[in-house]
């Protein structure tokens, strides 16, 4: 499958397949291997990631994040934070760009995870 084609096929899905809900850690650990590939300013990579696992966090953040009850049924979340910029480069969150670059972490999260099989697992912000 070519780029455009990638671009076009993303779908956003909110059922999960029956099962034990486990995505493998290897498959996590190659999604966020591609967030860390996004460009970013100066190299910066302005984004923490944190894997919410717990069925019991989950269903919380389900219930008071907008549009997100399909979470309490979701294998796990991926959580995505852009912190404060480092001051030195202070002038780079004035107009924006940690927040893009973090945008295109995400998306290449979601492509990889779609080319792994794995279009049933839906990545959202909230």
């Amino acid at each position: 499958m070519d780029v455009s084609e990638a671009i076009r096929k993303r779908c956003s899905v909110r059922q999960f397949k029956d099962g034990n809900g486990i995505i493998p850690e290897d498959k996590i650990h190659r999604i966020l291997e591609a967030a860390r590939w996004a460009p970013s300013p100066f190299n910066i990579q302005p984004w923490e990631f944190i894997i919410i696992k717990s069925k019991e966090t989950l269903k919380a953040i389900s219930k008071y994040a907008r549009y997100s009850s399909y979470l309490s049924e979701a294998p796990l979340a991926i959580a995505v934070i852009v912190p404060p910029a480092n001051p030195k480069f202070s002038w780079v969150e004035s107009i924006g760009e940690p927040k893009f670059a973090a945008a295109m972490a995400v998306q290449n999260m979601m492509k990889i995870s779609g080319k792994r099989s794995m279009t049933h697992y839906s990545m959202k912000s909230i």
